[in-house]
Parts: C-alpha cells; sequence; structure tokens
C-alpha cells in the first residue's frame, strides 16, 4: 500500500527544484522519498539545519 502526501510550495521552488533533481537524473518525488528515507536512517534530519538565507 503506498500513500499520497501533498505539500504546497512557491511556483518558483517547485520549478527550480524539478530542475536541479532532473540535471541529478532523479524527480522531485524520488529526491523526497529519498529525504524521507534517509530522515529515518540518521533518526533525525540527514543534513545540518541552519537558517536559510534569504534571496530576494
Amino acid at each position: 500500500m503506498a500513500s499520497t502526501i501533498q505539500v504546497r510550495v512557491k511556483d518558483e521552488l517547485k520549478t527550480k527544484s524539478d530542475a536541479l533533481f532532473k540535471k541529478l537524473g532523479t524527480d522531485t518525488a524520488s529526491a523526497i522519498r529519498i529525504f524521507l528515507i534517509q530522515a529515518i536512517a540518521n533518526n533525525g534530519f540527514p543534513f545540518e539545519k541552519a537558517e536559510p538565507e534569504i534571496r530576494h
């Protein structure tokens, strides 16, 4: 059985992330699955959390 996760993001964020993951040979849905798997494996975020740099 599979579940669906829906997340609202700004159009620009989706466009940029779709392009990045395509360059990396995957898609956004697969990248999100990878994130979730790694979060479970690390028992937390699979990267160091830091304050985001805000770009205008």
